[in-house]
């Protein structure tokens, strides 16, 4: 039975493996996870809330 930091190295040793043979263009199917950052989320917040607040005083945004 393998230990949790066991596992852990497993995985995480792993997860470099694929790392380094995608960086040498030598992968088969990946999935690459983008996450957005601080800034980004920030942005698309307000936006969403500018444009719900202001729904009322614009005719080209969909009920």
């Amino acid at each position: 039975m393998e230990t949790k930091p066991n596992k852990a190295f497993s995985s995480i040793k792993q997860g470099l493996e694929e790392a380094l043979k995608f960086s040498e263009g030598k992968a088969g199917k990946v999935n690459i996870h983008k996450l957005l950052t601080a800034d980004t989320q920030q942005q698309l917040e307000e936006s969403f809330f500018h444009k719900k607040n202001n729904k009322e005083n614009s005719n080209d945004l969909p009920e």
